[in-house]
């Protein structure tokens, strides 16, 4: 039984490299899809577990709530942890020539810099992280020197100097280290004496407080978490936007977005589809296998092997192969998925794919490919040895004529008419390769797709790309009068300027204005939606046309009166408003009614709107510009634009590229792309060993055709034309099913936890525009089929191949 098994691996190599792969990328897309049902938020447990992470964050206006009060909200029903009050502010600094024009530098930066004595505390511990600028990080422990957290944009060598623009006297702080978290509800950390000297002028005294809860599982607990936080405290109590951890939300989703890099119910439900994929093209490639052996089965047969020892040779002979694969497929999948379900690592943290998952995925694939080989094998040696050796050699008589006769009527060469009648006459193997493409098709289909609608996703979140703006640095955030005029005359005086305007950003948190302090743009102007108070809306006003920014419309127009207003489809979903409708903001505690003329597609994220200066009161109403947004003349260079107009405005006013600014997390497609190759893939190495198992069965007519004078060329073709129907057949299926997995799967992400507009009191699903779900044309469709056919030619060609070189004499000599 031993030396059957080991020749017939020797023999059939080709076969066991195929059963191989596929278990390989079948047990690697299995882990994935259960590493990202049951292990999603791995990574974020482990940091909890690290930092000591606190469900909620909040900023306290230190002048309306006494200590007493404070002490209070320890003993609420229901925390069972807490820490602070912690002095905070918000700072704007700058480096290098933002501060003294000298080249190089960093921006105005604006940053929440919470005052603490230690990195160790009750909850979120701040680790020191000596990887990013080399070694020596600390704490800081001395007026002037700040830590700066692994979060921010800002990457200074250890010593570097940061100006405080916002602060009296605009101190000096050096870096002297950078900090880890789980959930960073701050941007740096100073020491507790330091914040006084930083805090602007005007600006209120602000503490940290930081809780955990016996539940704040879900965004419903936690809201309900906050409202008894709420009602315990004075009114105004809370200063500023309230921070969620990522943990607090559902499933790997990280706050307020899309998920950050992975949205994990998205990208699970398009792993589970590759895993399906994956399961039912491993059982046909090890079926198709034995199937294909059933003439070697009935020669053991014939020399004394029992039904039992022809289905055990038969399994030792995939077992080796499929032993390696399923190994090899669990290290590729741990190795896949690790940086996925830890996408922001903490340093100390140690993340692993769940030991079940590590021996249940081999041994469930390994199960499988046990099942796929023993039906078959068994069925094959309760046979008598003629039958299976007959049922090895020749279809049964009649299978096929109809296909040869009406392929001999459409005046085809005749070894393509031989080739695509061939697999009429073996059904079920044609089965196999049908499956395969089938398979594979529509996952290449529902790949393509779904990149292409996240592509539009990721992009709609883009404001102004390639744009650039001029904006005031310093804690005011806007411009006065006369600096106001001052840039507008540079940006229309300078050579390439194609178009401008003065933009103002206004907020409106839910009971809860922009001020000074919390980091959000200070206007007087106080703008929300009548009925709505708790709705937080942010809202872009522009002086002068504003048409060319390019936001991206689901529907409508883009407003043209101070009448109409454009909104968020955010903004739409929650308050049921659509374009046409009409809306009643609250404009300085006053009604305005506007008409809605169209939706910019905005993901998730706070709802928005976008209106004129005029219908909101304009300068008369105390609105002033927080930004320009300039764009190009097509052929001006960027560079040489920024640094004139940089040294025309001075370096209070600070002049650079917004690039991509996103309003919402993007979606990572990388997944979507590997899963696509995993499946293309899968469905060649089908075809491949259909088209070789088929090849061998037909060996002896092969030999009859080749002495009666068929070309190595022609002997190709015929052999390719074997594949040609199936390709066919699968593309009818394969289209239309991976256009319906698509649409459904765009729908899981439209309702998806953590998509849409996520606040501690509400939560609203997105909602994606026709043109976003619907993204293939004619062309793509008829592309993707020649894909398949593409597919199913490569499959078959190493096949034909063997079959062009294969000898006359040497064939029927065999036979």
């Amino acid at each position: 039984m031993l030396q059957a098994a080991r020749a017939g691996a020797a023999r059939r190599l080709v076969q066991s490299l195929v059963v191989l792969a596929v278990l390989a990328v079948s047990s690697a897309a299995a882990l994935i899809g259960l590493t990202l049902t049951y292990a999603a938020n791995a990574g974020y447990a482990a940091g909890i577990a690290v930092t000591h992470a606190a469900d909620l964050a909040v900023t306290i206006n230190a002048s309306k709530v006494t200590a007493a009060q404070l002490t209070a909200t320890r003993h609420l029903p229901g925390v069972t942890q807490d820490a602070g009050p912690y002095p905070q502010t918000t700072i704007t600094v700058a480096a290098g020539r933002f501060v003294s024009g000298k080249p190089g530098g960093v921006p105005p930066q604006r940053l929440t810099v919470v005052g603490r004595a230690s990195p160790s505390a009750p909850l979120d511990d701040v680790i020191a992280n000596p990887s990013v600028m080399g070694g020596g990080s600390r704490w800081p422990a001395r007026p002037g020197e700040i830590s700066l957290s692994i979060s921010t944009v800002i990457r200074l060598p250890l010593g570097s100097k940061l100006t405080v623009l916002s602060a009296p006297g605009r101190p000096v702080l050096t870096v002297v280290g950078y900090g880890d978290q789980r959930t960073s509800f701050e941007d740096a950390w100073v020491a507790p004496g330091e914040v006084a000297a930083l805090r602007a002028a005007g600006a209120p005294a602000q503490e940290q407080m930081l809780y955990t809860f016996a539940n704040a599982g879900t965004p419903a607990q936690l809201a309900a978490d906050l409202g008894a936080l709420r009602a315990a405290l004075p009114p105004g109590a809370l200063a500023g936007p309230l921070s969620l951890p990522p943990v607090a939300l559902p499933s790997g989703a990280t706050s307020g977005a899309l998920g950050g890099n992975v949205n994990t119910r998205f990208v699970l439900a398009f792993a589970i589809v590759g895993l399906v994929l994956a399961v039912l093209i491993t059982a046909n490639v090890v079926s198709a296998a034995v199937i294909a052996s059933y003439r070697r089965i009935g020669v053991l047969k014939s020399i004394g092997f029992t039904p039992g020892q022809v289905a055990a040779v038969y399994l030792a002979q995939i077992s080796i192969p499929a032993v390696a694969g399923a190994v090899a497929g669990t290290v590729l999948g741990n190795w896949w998925v690790l940086p996925v379900i830890d996408l922001y690592p903490v340093q100390g943290e140690r993340v692993f794919v769940p030991l079940w998952i590590n021996l249940t995925v081999p041994l469930g694939m390994l199960a499988l490919a046990g099942v796929a080989a023993a039906v078959p094998a068994v069925q094959a040696g309760r046979l008598p040895a003629v039958a299976a050796i007959t049922a090895g050699q020749a279809p049964r008589a009649g299978r096929g004529v109809v296909a040869y006769r009406l392929a001999a009527q459409l005046g085809l060469p005749e070894v393509v008419a031989t080739g695509l009648a061939a697999p009429f006459s073996r059904p079920a193997r044609s089965a196999v390769t049908l499956a395969a493409l089938t398979f594979g098709l529509a996952g290449v289909v529902l790949g393509t797709s779904l990149n292409t609608s996240i592509h539009k996703i990721n992009h709609s979140a883009i404001h102004g790309l390639g744009q650039l703006q001029a904006a005031v640095s310093g804690q005011s955030a806007t411009f006065s009068p006369r600096v106001d005029a001052a840039v507008g005359a540079a940006i229309r005086a300078q050579p390439g300027t194609l178009h401008y305007v003065a933009e103002a950003d206004l907020f409106y948190g839910g009971n809860v204005s922009g001020g000074p302090g919390n980091g959000l743009p200070v206007t007087p102007v106080n703008v929300g939606v009548a009925g709505q108070p708790d709705l937080p809306v942010m809202t872009y006003a522009y002086n002068g046309d504003s048409s060319w920014l390019g936001w991206s419309l689901a529907s409508g127009h883009w407003y043209n009166s101070p009448t109409q207003i454009d909104v968020s489809t955010i903004f739409a979903a929650a308050t049921g408003r659509t374009t046409g409708d009409n809306i009643t903001l609250t404009v300085h505690g006053k009604p305005v009614t506007l008409r809605i003329a169209g939706e910019v597609f905005i993901p998730a994220g706070t709802p928005t709107m976008w209106v004129s200066w005029q219908t909101l009161g304009a300068a008369a109403a105390g609105l002033t510009a927080h930004q320009y947004d300039i764009a190009l003349t097509p052929g001006t260079s960027v560079q040489a634009y920024t640094d004139a107009l940089q040294r025309a405005v001075g370096h209070d006013i600070v002049v650079g590229s917004q690039g991509a600014t996103s309003f919402a997390g993007f979606l990572d497609t990388s997944l979507f792309s590997w899963l696509t190759v995993l499946v293309a893939v899968l469905a060649g190495l089908g075809v491949l060993n259909a088209a070789l198992m088929a090849a061998r069965e037909r060996v002896h007519d092969l030999g009859v055709f080749k002495a009666v004078g068929m070309t190595p060329r022609q002997a190709i073709t015929m052999v390719t034309c074997w594949v040609i129907v199936p390709a066919i057949i699968a593309t009818a299926i394969a289209l239309p099913a991976g256009l319906i997995l698509q649409d459904l799967l765009i729908g899981q992400l439209s309702n998806s936890p953590g998509s849409g507009l996520v606040t501690p009191t509400r939560s609203v699903p997105m909602e994606l525009p026709g043109s976003f779900v619907h993204v293939l044309g004619v062309i793509d469709l008829l592309l993707l089929a020649l894909a398949g056919l593409a597919i199913a030619i490569a499959g078959a060609l190493g096949p034909a191949s063997w079959a062009a070189r294969t000898r006359t004499s040497a064939v029927l000599h065999t036979e």
